[in-house]
């Protein structure tokens, strides 16, 4: 599962999906059924060019087999749903002609639910339910990445904050890093920066391979922020660096400790209506790992 979804549940999915399905369909063509009332009769949304959609989250720490069972108990009793309450979804639809019925799942993780739905269309096209369309209707699943514009915007609207987990880094990755130019660069002004230069070169190089990581899932998730984000770390990078040539601090733990906090003001200022406050903590020794990393600059 995308790690944008891992602190989701049932009653955030549901959320996301309305706000990017109707982003995608706009407000004249969508409608969402209220299920306070009596229930939903097994439909969430549906749109004005025949569509009916349903959500579901199954748990993440479901296995494969826990995940097929409990997916496919979905399609088939939400799909029985549309005979069951036809008198009631009828009234909802007025003259709309269903063309499809939707599960919108985090993730499809088998292809074996795609030959499932095949068997649930033709159970309840044999229903003869007046509303579905007999010659084009079909039952599927999709995926936020369905709706890629919409999901960013859902994602960057939404009520909740960005929470991106900062991911441990395993052995192999630590061992690809060994001997690049970043990670002398971090080695080197180390040994200038702190009086523990080998424990503040790991502390360092850990920050750096997880922000470098955060930022790779920022961009592919929530790309509008990204921009932000590398727009600021270009600024606080900027800082650190004049911090050093134009004032003439000393690049020391005390320097390390001046810059974490100017970085958290800056961060907090912009981003505190956007980002979690995990995340803005990280960020703010990521940027000062990234400047030490990548600025090539010797120090004395």
């Amino acid at each position: 599962m995308s790690d944008i979804f891992f602190n989701f549940d049932g009653t955030k999915w549901e959320k996301f999906c309305e706000k990017m399905m109707r982003h995608h369909y706009t407000q004249p063509y969508f409608t969402s059924v209220p299920a306070d009332d009596r229930g939903d009769c097994g439909l969430e949304f549906f749109t004005r060019d025949g569509s009916i959609f349903q959500c579901y989250f199954p748990d993440p720490q479901y296995s494969m087999a826990e995940y097929k069972k409990h997916v496919q108990k979905k399609i088939r009793t939400d799909i029985m749903k549309l005979k069951k309450y036809e008198p009631e979804i009828k009234k909802f639809l007025d003259d709309i002609v269903i063309k499809q019925w939707v599960l919108l799942l985090p993730e499809n993780r088998t292809k074996d639910m795609i030959s499932y739905c095949n068997t649930y269309k033709k159970k309840i096209l044999l229903e003869n339910v007046s509303y579905i369309h007999s010659a084009d209707f079909t039952v599927k699943i999709e995926t936020a990445d369905s709706y890629p514009s919409s999901k960013s915007y859902a994602l960057k609207y939404g009520d909740e904050l960005i929470n991106l987990p900062f991911k441990q880094i395993d052995e192999s990755v630590l061992n690809n890093f060994k001997d690049s130019s970043f990670e002398k660069n971090i080695t080197r002004k180390s040994k200038f920066i702190s009086n523990k230069p080998e424990n503040f070169a790991n502390s360092m190089t850990g920050k750096y391979l997880k922000i470098t990581n955060y930022l790779e899932d920022l961009r592919f998730n929530y790309p509008d922020t990204y921009q932000e984000i590398e727009e600021c770390g270009r600024m606080l990078l900027g800082k650190m660096q004049d911090l050093i040539d134009i004032e003439g601090m000393s690049p020391d733990v005390r320097f390390i400790t001046a810059v974490r906090d100017q970085n958290e003001k800056e961060i907090t200022e912009i981003f505190s209506t956007i980002i979690s406050k995990f995340n803005r903590s990280e960020l703010s020794y990521g940027y000062i790992a990234k400047w030490i990393a990548e600025c090539n600059m010797d120090f004395e």
